[in-house]
């Protein structure tokens, strides 16, 4: 709904669109810690996942990513850090840290205080460090499969503005 309302309103504007990783704003939340791991509740015991190296927040830069964007069990991602990091107490945030917090903080990394806050402030702040987009251009990056399928023999969605 809100991808939708925000092209929506760009189209009637006649303006582009910025495009923000949900997942990179809460890393971007926590610029004291270095790196960040962001996780959100995926549901169906996974979790939508983002590495991040925070440090250049100081100078004005996005938080960048390590690796990839993933859709991972907890129990994957955590040996996927202790493989790329090994024996390094990562800083945990988003709401998917808080669901697992006890399986995160039994693996030494660190849950923080205010995991949970909202990043919607921290888009403003980003919002001039990213290019925009004309909306005919704007593409969701999904990092799971969507349940739902068009059956057979139904036409295909285009794109937007088609």
């Amino acid at each position: 709904m809100g991808v939708a309302t925000a092209l929506g309103l760009a189209l009637a504007r006649g303006v582009g669109v910025a495009c923000l990783s949900s997942l990179a704003l809460r890393a971007g939340l926590f610029p004291e810690e270095g790196e960040v791991v962001a996780l959100l509740d995926a549901r169906k015991d996974r979790v939508y996942a983002g590495r991040y190296d925070v440090t250049g927040l100081a100078r004005g830069l996005q938080p960048e990513l390590i690796g990839a964007e993933t859709d991972v069990a907890p129990e994957l991602l955590l040996e996927q850090i202790a493989a790329e990091a090994p024996g390094r107490s990562l800083a945990m945030v988003g709401d998917g840290a808080i669901r697992y917090r006890t399986l995160l903080e039994s693996a030494g990394h660190r849950v923080l205080e205010r995991a949970g806050a909202c990043p919607a402030a921290e888009a403003g702040r980003w919002i001039h460090l990213v290019a925009t987009l004309p909306v005919q251009q704007v593409a969701l990056r999904y990092l799971r499969e969507p349940d739902a399928k068009i059956p057979p023999g139904l036409p295909q969605a285009g794109p937007v503005g088609a």
